[in-house]
């Protein structure tokens, strides 16, 4: 596999950030089928794909910095919010999904587990292939 897919400008297109894309992508309208099948509405699993999106990001670099140590981070603290540069960590990403799922299930009051129920097949398909590779 290519690292770098291609450049616009100093822009670097990756080819392991393309395949999360894809991946999210996928699993978001996999889980706006799911929720339809179930009797949910599909506007649920768009939102909420937004709202573990960003609570991935933040919880895996979250888990990554308190993993690594803070002597890497020390002289330049703001270096922990520089996410291009590597660093995003799975436990980390996938906790602070499930705590947003359990925050927005009960905001829509939908049942945690039925909630659960729709996204696990979409968070499967991701692990995968952030574990894989594309």
């Amino acid at each position: 596999m290519f690292p770098e897919l291609f450049h616009i400008g100093s822009f670097t297109v990756r080819s392991y950030g393309a395949c999360i894309a894809v991946a999210f992508l996928v699993g978001v309208s996999l889980a706006v089928k799911e929720a339809t099948r179930k009797g949910m509405r599909p506007t649920i699993a768009l939102d909420f794909g937004l709202y573990a999106l960003l609570a991935g990001i933040v919880g895996g670099r979250i888990y990554f910095v308190a993993v690594s140590g803070w002597s890497q981070f020390r002289d330049a603290p703001l270096e922990m919010l520089r996410i291009w540069s590597g660093g995003l960590g799975i436990f980390g990403g996938l906790t602070a999904g499930v705590l947003v799922g359990v925050w927005y299930s009960r905001r829509q009051g939908i049942g945690f587990w039925r909630f659960a129920d729709v996204f696990s097949p979409s968070l499967m398909l991701g692990i995968a292939i952030g574990r894989v590779g594309c």
